[in-house]
């Protein structure tokens, strides 16, 4: 074979055989890339703790009707500051009475004719003896007043049962990622995030708590229960396995 002829087929084979030997060695590249992050599980849970009250929130207050302003103002002073007399004689500090809401507005006729005068004046009371709540309430009613606006029961150390409930959260949110990966055949991993949810307390409700359902005896104080406190926490967990 001559030269020329020689150098015309080993060009094109050079050429065949660095192309084979760029593509072989392309491969192993797309095999070493990184392997995928290992997987997430996310689950909820929740925890409930119910706890009785110990302190009621009451709003009371009076209303007057007169045919003047300073007649409608002056008759509702009487009344108040016999209720905060009341207050102050069934052993409740100055300090749990505040005034939470006045109002003197005119009243008017079919006609939209001012007819008299109406004024209104409301405390808040912070009550610890629940035991006496009815008798308490009563004996405003008698000093004058005639609007109860609100009771709202509360526990003074709310935040121990909401951390007790949170334990019970995290505990269940364990239990179930476990489970998951258990039912998967693999080892649970450790926790990489973990968010707490709005807590919530809300009033269980219910048949009267010790109260007689029969109609009470004549001089009976107004029957109040204060029922249970429900408090949950709620959170959010994600595991590696």
């Amino acid at each position: 074979m001559s030269k020329r002829n020689l150098l015309l087929f080993a060009l094109p084979l050079a050429l065949i055989l660095g192309w084979a030997a760029f593509h072989a060695g392309a491969g192993p590249v797309r095999a070493d890339a990184a392997a995928p992050a290992g997987s997430t599980i996310t689950v909820s849970g929740t925890g409930t703790v119910e706890v009785a009250p110990n302190q009621a929130l009451v709003t009371v207050g009076a209303e007057e009707d007169a045919a003047a302003a300073t007649q409608a103002q002056a008759a509702l002073a009487r009344d108040t500051a016999a209720m905060q007399k009341t207050i102050l004689a069934a052993g409740i500090p100055q300090k749990d009475i505040a005034t939470s809401g006045y109002n003197l507005s005119p009243s008017y006729d079919n006609h939209g004719k001012v007819n008299g005068y109406r004024a209104s004046s409301y405390f808040t009371v912070t009550v610890d003896n629940l035991n006496n709540l009815g008798a308490f309430l009563d004996s405003l009613v008698a000093a004058g007043g005639n609007r109860v606006n609100d009771i709202r029961f509360q526990r003074t150390d709310i935040a121990f049962y909401r951390r007790q409930a949170l334990m019970q959260a995290v505990a269940d949110a364990q239990a179930k990622a476990q489970a998951v990966a258990t039912q998967l055949g693999k080892p649970l991993g450790p926790v990489d995030k973990i968010t707490e949810n709005n807590p919530d307390i809300v009033p269980v409700f219910g048949p009267l708590n010790g109260v007689r359902e029969a109609a009470p005896a004549a001089g009976a104080s107004t029957a109040v229960a204060p029922g249970q406190l429900q408090v949950t926490a709620s959170v959010t967990l994600e595991n590696s396995f």
